[in-house]
């Protein structure tokens, strides 16, 4: 899982610093950006289903993911061709929201059951 964790990472570098996509679903005047969401929320999950099986807090990972949304943004300042926007960062506030759903969804919040040892 932590090797899909980090494709994931690099995947949002990779198209922050590209080219811009724009694909969203215009609303009531506010677009929702799919290109932000929908990876934001596939990181949450990833990163949740990794550090639970790294035994950490998985509530890191939606804040983690968020701060590493946010650092993307700022990173976009400093690009000629980009531009970091707070309504990006609510775009990125809607995806680890949708990750916070698919982590429960995937179980992650469930309890372990504890390992039963066999008596000899």
């Amino acid at each position: 899982m932590g090797a899909v964790y980090l494709a994931l990472s690099a995947a949002l570098v990779a198209g922050a610093v590209g080219p811009a996509l724009g694909v969203g679903i215009p609303s009531q005047g506010f677009t929702i950006k799919l290109h932000h969401v929908l990876p934001l929320a596939a990181h949450t999950v990833a990163g949740s289903l990794w550090l639970r099986r790294l035994g950490r807090p998985v509530l890191w990972a939606p804040v983690l993911t968020f701060g590493f949304g946010a650092l993307i943004e700022w990173i976009q300042v400093f690009l000629p061709h980009r531009f970091g926007d707070w309504r990006d960062l609510v775009q990125n506030g809607l995806g680890v929201l949708l990750g916070l759903a698919g982590m429960k969804a995937a179980g992650v919040f469930r309890r372990r059951a504890p390992v039963r040892r066999k008596e000899r």
